[in-house]
């Protein structure tokens, strides 16, 4: 008997236990009701457990795609928060999917939101919602699917209700005017021109205008114009804010009334002064000024700024009635130009008196090379305040150190160094290209302040061929007198050599030029006369020119190293030969 009752206990559990464990819902929210077209409304997926602990659900929903359409799908207020594939729809199929999960312990309820949609309704007739697939499993470590039942939602679309017209009036009420204006077309914005003209158009069965001029819009329009206007222009008005109403009359009586803004402001904004604030600083590149006006009437729109020969530019209203720095300034006196702008375009203008910005103590160059050979390093050295940046230009330029040279288009490099804490500086300069310069330099302490610039220096760079053609020439020379006096067989030889030599040395030192050409004749003459006697002869007197041009050119050295001072070792070097040359033809008598 025992054995009885615990088969029927186990028959009664299977029956009734697994029939409660397969109990789960999936249904809409709402699953009925009536939408018009055009209209958007939201349906959410629920589930009911029935007492059942559940961890996931899946279903496919489908939808009738030529009656409504998904404009979103949404996830918040979900009781799942894992999803093994994201929501997705298709309006072409008419389909929404979900697979959406979540951690034990699951979730146990009769109304879990698992995922909303909003659909719009594209066109009236029935629509139902139906779950075509679904499943809800639940959290026994099975993944044992418990849906019970899946039930459908049905939605009555109706078409989009029309207002009837309402019936036609046979009372023509006007319009009010539109009031325009061509001389005060903004309403928000200020005009220096107190005669302002208004316009509107005038419809035809309007048999009377009313206008009146006032500080309020509310103001009714009292002065008649029959035959109606369609302009009116007025003058000399006072400044401030000005409203002009207007309405018009028909057969139907008076319509409303129009009212049209305009402001007027014609006095300039009150006068000002510029003052300088930091007078104890003359040195600051940015000098610091003090400026204000005011306008009682539309108010400072902007001031606009010049600095000596310079552009106008322009300074916000904020920044007036205190310190307005000026952008760095070069040392210098300037006047300073300050205008006042007010929203109607009057201005009030104020000049300074000139406004100096002294030089910080400029650099001096205490050494530079005369002349260098190019390729070398020009070193120059100089003094300057402590830890101050020096600036250093090189300007290509010859002769006096005059305005055309110290022009920006003759710069050909600047050089930057710091003086030390002995306040001295040196820079080594390369890469310059033969020709004659000028060295100037300028002092720059972190404020941006410079200096005026330093007196300027000269320098030469020169070719080492030049000087390499020189030094031949001049042993050149020298051979020829040797052999003028020693080797009369090899005269025709060195006429021809010297022939060439005329050529090259023409145009680079003419004094040597003349003296060769005169040594070159006397040997052409010494060698190709044939009588002994008149060839010496001639000799004697050719011999004397050449010693009379020489001591011409000595005495001509001599007052250029007396009033310059010879430049280069060059000069020097021919003053000694010519001198020897002379020794020589004194010789040969």
């Amino acid at each position: 008997m025992q054995k009885i009752f615990l088969f029927f206990g186990f028959f009664i559990f299977l029956l009734f236990g697994a029939r409660a464990a397969n109990a789960a819902t999936l249904y809409f929210s709402p699953s009925s009701g009536n939408f018009t077209v055009g209209n958007v409304f939201t349906v959410n997926v629920l589930v009911n457990t029935e007492n059942a602990d559940i961890n996931n659900a899946e279903a496919t929903v489908n939808f009738p795609s030529g009656l409504l359409e998904i404009i979103s799908i949404s996830k918040s207020g979900s009781i799942f928060s894992l999803w093994v594939e994201e929501p997705a729809f298709s309006n072409s199929a008419g389909t929404l999917s979900l697979n959406g999960g979540l951690p034990t312990p699951g979730f146990k309820g009769a109304s879990g939101k698992v995922i909303g949609a909003v659909f719009r309704v594209k066109k009236a007739g029935s629509a139902s919602l139906v779950f075509s697939s679904a499943a809800v499993r639940a959290n026994d470590g099975y993944g044992t699917d418990v849906l019970r039942a899946r039930t459908q939602a049905q939605f009555n679309l109706i078409s989009e209700e029309k207002p009837l017209p309402l019936p036609p009036t046979t009372i023509e009420v006007p319009e009010a005017p539109n009031i325009k204006s061509s001389t005060h077309p903004d309403s928000n914005k200020w005009y220096s021109n107190n005669d302002p003209v208004f316009k509107w158009t005038l419809p035809s069965n309007v048999s009377e205008v009313r206008l009146v001029l006032a500080k309020k819009p509310s103001s009714i329009p009292q002065v008649s114009y029959i035959p109606p206007i369609s302009e009116k222009a007025l003058t000399d008005l006072e400044n401030g804010i000005w409203y002009l109403n207007g309405q018009f009359r028909t057969s139907a009586g008076l319509g409303p009334v129009a009212s049209f803004r305009f402001q007027i402001d014609t006095e300039a904004p009150r006068s000002f002064e510029v003052t300088r604030v930091d007078i104890d600083d003359p040195t600051n590149p940015q000098p610091e000024l003090l400026f204000e006006s005011s306008d009682s009437t539309s108010g400072i729109d902007h001031y606009e700024m010049k600095i000596g020969e310079g552009d106008w530019f322009t300074i916000s209203p904020d920044l007036a009635g205190k310190p307005y720095k000026l952008p760095l300034q070069a040392p210098g006196a300037r006047e300073i130009t300050v205008k006042a702008f007010d929203r109607a375009g009057n201005t009030t203008t104020t000049t300074t008196t000139t406004t100096t910005i002294e030089s910080i103590k400029p650099p001096v160059i205490e050494s530079a090379p005369a002349k260098i050979e190019k390729g070398a390093p020009v070193d120059i050295e100089g003094s300057a305040p402590l830890r101050v940046k020096v600036v250093l230009e090189v300007l290509r330029g010859g002769g006096k150190f005059a305005a055309e040279i110290s022009s920006a288009s003759q710069i050909v490099g600047k050089f930057e160094g710091v003086a030390d804490d002995n306040g001295k500086w040196e820079m080594k300069i390369t890469g310059l290209p033969s020709g004659e310069f000028w060295a100037r330099a300028y002092s720059l302490d972190e404020r941006g302040a410079v200096s005026v610039f330093s007196e300027p220096v000269y320098f030469t760079v020169s070719s080492p061929l030049i000087k390499n053609v020189l030094r031949f020439l001049i042993r050149g020379f020298d051979i020829v007198l040797n052999f003028l006096v020693n080797k009369w067989l090899f005269i025709v030889a060195g006429v021809l050599i010297w022939s060439f030599i005329y050529v090259l040395i023409k145009n680079v030192f003419p004094f040597i030029g003349r003296e060769l050409r005169k040594i070159a004749y006397i040997c052409r003459t010494y060698g190709l006369d044939k009588k002994v006697g008149k060839r010496s002869k001639k000799l004697q007197i050719e011999l004397k020119m050449v010693q009379n041009d020489i001591k011409k050119e000595l005495e001509l050295l001599e007052k250029i190293r007396k009033h310059r001072g010879f430049h280069s070792s060059e000069e020097k070097y021919i003053k000694k030969k010519l001198e020897k040359y002379l020794g020589l033809l004194k010789s040969l008598k």
